[in-house]
């Protein structure tokens, strides 16, 4: 039995739209806000419990892992901030 960790690493762009209310010259404010995150420098990173390199059915294990970790890594995605609170100073 081989154990695989695999851990995704990627930087975001977010660029959002919104509208915030409630305070003029400072206290509590709400808002909301829309956005969408795109991905760049997509890292992926394999790790397993045992390294049977050479092996055909292990290699193809690791190379569908990749494939799909790569896939998720570079998936953008949307975000949406339905309920902002805060407090301007």
């Amino acid at each position: 039995m081989v154990t695989v960790q695999v851990d995704i690493e990627s930087q975001y762009v977010k660029p959002v739209l919104g509208w915030l209310w409630g305070a003029q010259n400072g206290g509590f404010f709400y808002g909301f806000e829309l956005g969408w995150q795109f991905p760049s420098n997509n890292k992926t990173k394999i790790k397993t419990s045992q390294d049977f390199t050479g092996n055909p059915d292990y290699d193809q294990l690791i190379d569908d892992i990749k494939e799909v970790a790569d896939l998720i890594g570079k998936s953008s995605v949307p975000n949406v901030g339905l309920i902002k609170t805060g407090w301007f100073f």
